[in-house]
């Protein structure tokens, strides 16, 4: 269901002469300014009371206007399919992405419906399969994709939505598979993420890490796995955003939420717990518990992560390089950090 539309605006430094017009977050498309009241004959009526206008500026996403209007009463039992919405995820295929179609609808009087992308049939689905699951979602050279639903067969009953997707092909950038482990909590209640990843045609330039409005740092791909922190257990919902220097497109979040950290409640002599010998020569540690020990170099490349040394066991740096090493070393909730020189001789 459609009804004619003039939507009057003004704007100052636009990058371009086009804008794009969204209504309750459907993309309705693009559309010159020139001139500057933009006549649709048909837009869709969304479902709802209200009508919700967004207009961007293209090229600059974060330049936007809002306008909210009452709905016209174009009757009540014409076929409706609101509320799009797109999950995409990694590449499945040099030509495909994996992706999750939902919407909601009223009126549909077929036994399913008819879903495109572009002018490409994705096939036909039934209400049993909302929400659609696409594995095979084709992926194109731009990243910029519109999907289309209609009821069976009937193309006066049909709704749009467009969303930024991935890029496929040989040789694209991917950061993928991005999973966190915890250091345990030491004895303030803080405590360190552990983030690794995989990655393929990444940038010369490393990779950056975000989250929570705060800026980590850059990391060198070699560097992997990185230790972020320390992190206090203040009931945060911690999020990090990886995205490769070179190419912002090419990124992997993950959300690990609200992380509890139970402190130790007694003091623990470290004495009890191991012994370092040699310092300044060939350091080793000794354990004299069960514990778990991370090593980095003075760049802050971590060189062993969490490795779990039993009671009466030794860990020897023998093997790398002389210079400088930071030690974690960690026991039923406490990490005492130890630096550790190993001479050159």
């Amino acid at each position: 269901m459609t009804y004619p539309l003039d939507i009057d605006f003004w704007w100052n430094n636009l990058p371009t002469d086009s804008v794009l017009i969204y209504a309750n977050n459907l993309f309705i498309g693009r559309y010159h300014t020139d001139p500057g009241v933009i006549h649709i004959p048909e837009f869709p009526l969304v479902g709802g009371d209200s009508t919700t206008l967004e207009i961007c500026a293209l090229g600059s996403p974060d330049c936007c206007a809002f306008y909210t209007y009452a709905n016209p009463d174009c009757g009540n039992n014409e076929c409706n399919i609101f509320d799009i919405s797109v999950q995409w995820f990694a590449c499945t295929s040099d030509s495909t992405f994996g992706a999750i179609i939902n919407f909601q609808y009223k009126n549909v009087t077929a036994t399913g419906f008819d879903v495109y992308t572009g002018d490409q049939y994705l096939g036909f689905y039934t209400f049993d399969q909302i929400p659609i699951i696409a594995n095979q979602f084709p992926s194109n050279a731009t990243g910029e994709y519109v999907i289309t639903i209609c009821e069976d067969d009937n193309f006066n009953c049909c709704s749009s939505f467009g969303f930024e997707g991935p890029v496929c092909g040989p040789g694209k950038c991917d950061i993928y598979n991005l999973e966190y482990s915890l250091t345990e909590c030491d004895s303030t209640g803080n405590f360190f993420f552990i983030l690794n990843f995989e990655h393929h045609d990444v940038g010369n330039s490393g990779f950056n890490v975000v989250g929570n409005g705060t800026i980590y740092g850059n990391y060198g791909y070699e560097q992997l796995p990185i230790e972020i922190g320390p992190f206090p257990s203040d009931h945060t919902s911690y999020e990090f955003l990886i995205t490769d220097a070179d190419n912002q497109a090419c990124f992997a979040y993950i959300q690990p939420g609200d992380i509890e950290c139970t402190v130790a409640t007694t003091n623990v002599d470290k004495d009890e717990i191991f012994q370092v010998l040699n310092n300044g020569s060939l350091p080793v540690i000794i354990a004299k518990k069960d514990v778990s020990v991370s090593l980095f170099n003075a760049a802050g490349k971590m060189v062993k992560n969490r490795q779990q040394i039993g009671s009466g066991s030794l860990f020897e740096i023998n093997p790398l390089p002389a210079g400088f090493y930071i030690a974690f070393i960690s026991y039923e909730g406490n990490t005492w950090p130890v630096k550790l020189v190993k001479g050159s001789y």
